[in-house]
Protein backbone atom coordinates (compact mmCIF):
# COMPACT_ATOMS: atom_id res chain seq x y z
CA UNK A 1 0.00 0.00 0.00
CA UNK A 2 1.34 3.59 -0.96
CA UNK A 3 1.95 6.29 1.71
CA UNK A 4 -0.30 9.40 1.22
CA UNK A 5 2.99 11.34 0.10
CA UNK A 6 3.21 8.69 -2.43
CA UNK A 7 -0.46 8.77 -3.56
CA UNK A 8 -0.40 12.80 -3.87
CA UNK A 9 3.37 12.57 -5.72
CA UNK A 10 1.79 9.90 -8.36
CA UNK A 11 -1.52 11.83 -8.85
CA UNK A 12 0.42 15.40 -9.11
CA UNK A 13 2.94 14.08 -11.59
CA UNK A 14 0.15 12.58 -14.01
CA UNK A 15 -1.34 15.87 -13.73
CA UNK A 16 0.97 17.84 -14.78
CA UNK A 17 2.24 15.10 -17.58
CA UNK A 18 -1.09 15.11 -19.00
CA UNK A 19 -2.00 18.65 -18.75
CA UNK A 20 1.33 19.95 -20.37
CA UNK A 21 1.63 16.81 -23.01
CA UNK A 22 -2.41 18.47 -24.04
CA UNK A 23 -1.05 21.77 -24.31
CA UNK A 24 2.21 21.38 -25.83
CA UNK A 25 0.89 19.12 -28.30
CA UNK A 26 -2.81 20.74 -29.03
CA UNK A 27 -3.20 23.85 -30.35
CA UNK A 28 -7.07 24.38 -29.75
CA UNK A 29 -6.56 23.50 -26.28
CA UNK A 30 -3.81 26.05 -25.89
CA UNK A 31 -5.95 28.79 -27.63
CA UNK A 32 -8.86 28.04 -25.42
CA UNK A 33 -6.46 28.66 -22.23
CA UNK A 34 -5.53 31.78 -23.27
CA UNK A 35 -9.44 32.75 -23.98
CA UNK A 36 -10.23 31.20 -20.62
CA UNK A 37 -8.15 34.16 -18.92
CA UNK A 38 -10.19 36.93 -20.55
CA UNK A 39 -13.30 35.49 -18.85
CA UNK A 40 -13.27 36.40 -14.49
CA UNK A 41 -16.44 33.72 -13.92
CA UNK A 42 -14.19 30.81 -14.91
CA UNK A 43 -11.30 32.21 -13.39
CA UNK A 44 -13.82 32.37 -10.30
CA UNK A 45 -14.65 28.84 -10.36
CA UNK A 46 -10.90 27.98 -11.39
CA UNK A 47 -10.10 30.00 -7.92
CA UNK A 48 -12.75 27.77 -6.07
CA UNK A 49 -11.51 24.11 -6.98
CA UNK A 50 -8.23 25.60 -6.70
CA UNK A 51 -8.22 26.61 -3.43
CA UNK A 52 -10.44 23.55 -2.25
CA UNK A 53 -7.94 21.29 -3.52
CA UNK A 54 -5.04 23.32 -2.19
CA UNK A 55 -6.75 23.50 1.28
CA UNK A 56 -7.74 19.54 1.06
CA UNK A 57 -4.05 18.99 0.65
CA UNK A 58 -3.04 20.83 3.02
CA UNK A 59 -5.03 19.72 5.62
CA UNK A 60 -4.36 15.79 4.55
CA UNK A 61 -0.34 16.34 3.68
CA UNK A 62 1.61 18.32 5.97
CA UNK A 63 4.66 16.63 5.90
CA UNK A 64 8.18 18.13 5.83
CA UNK A 65 10.06 15.36 6.92
CA UNK A 66 11.90 13.99 3.66
CA UNK A 67 12.61 15.77 -0.14
CA UNK A 68 9.25 13.94 -1.68
CA UNK A 69 7.34 14.53 1.24
CA UNK A 70 8.39 18.75 1.15
CA UNK A 71 7.58 18.73 -2.57
CA UNK A 72 4.30 17.29 -2.45
CA UNK A 73 3.55 19.90 0.82
CA UNK A 74 4.96 22.80 -1.16
CA UNK A 75 2.13 21.82 -4.04
CA UNK A 76 -0.54 21.61 -1.76
CA UNK A 77 0.72 25.44 -0.35
CA UNK A 78 1.16 26.65 -3.45
CA UNK A 79 -2.34 25.62 -4.81
CA UNK A 80 -4.42 26.79 -1.93
CA UNK A 81 -2.12 30.50 -2.37
CA UNK A 82 -2.90 30.59 -6.05
CA UNK A 83 -6.75 29.92 -5.25
CA UNK A 84 -6.87 32.05 -3.15
CA UNK A 85 -5.05 34.91 -5.30
CA UNK A 86 -7.54 34.31 -7.82
CA UNK A 87 -10.46 35.10 -5.78
CA UNK A 88 -8.83 38.16 -3.61
CA UNK A 89 -7.30 39.63 -6.74
CA UNK A 90 -8.96 38.53 -10.36
CA UNK A 91 -7.79 41.21 -12.13
CA UNK A 92 -4.47 41.52 -10.98
CA UNK A 93 -4.43 37.34 -11.96
CA UNK A 94 -6.10 37.89 -15.02
CA UNK A 95 -3.69 41.08 -16.14
CA UNK A 96 -0.28 38.86 -15.37
CA UNK A 97 -1.79 35.69 -17.46
CA UNK A 98 -3.07 37.88 -20.59
CA UNK A 99 0.79 39.21 -20.33
CA UNK A 100 2.83 36.25 -19.58
CA UNK A 101 0.65 33.63 -20.97
CA UNK A 102 1.48 33.34 -24.63
CA UNK A 103 5.18 34.41 -24.10
CA UNK A 104 6.11 32.07 -21.11
CA UNK A 105 3.41 29.29 -21.76
CA UNK A 106 6.13 26.61 -23.66
CA UNK A 107 8.74 27.55 -21.34
CA UNK A 108 6.47 26.91 -18.32
CA UNK A 109 4.72 23.48 -20.18
CA UNK A 110 8.00 22.24 -21.00
CA UNK A 111 9.10 22.64 -17.21
CA UNK A 112 5.54 21.15 -16.03
CA UNK A 113 6.48 17.98 -18.07
CA UNK A 114 9.81 17.38 -16.16
CA UNK A 115 8.54 18.21 -12.92
CA UNK A 116 5.64 15.42 -13.17
CA UNK A 117 8.31 13.08 -14.73
CA UNK A 118 10.40 13.59 -11.76
CA UNK A 119 7.18 13.10 -9.15
CA UNK A 120 6.37 9.62 -11.09
CA UNK A 121 9.45 8.09 -11.34
CA UNK A 122 10.83 9.11 -7.48
CA UNK A 123 7.74 7.31 -6.68
CA UNK A 124 8.37 4.27 -8.72
CA UNK A 125 11.76 4.52 -7.27
CA UNK A 126 13.55 5.08 -11.06
CA UNK A 127 15.09 8.30 -9.72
Amino acid sequence: MQSTTEVLALFWGWFMIIVALILLFSRKAKENLLKSTQDSGIEMIFGFLTMMIGLIQVIVHSHWDGYLETIVSVIGCIALVKGISLLAFPKFILGVAKVLGGRFLPVSLIVMLAFGVYLVTSVYGLV
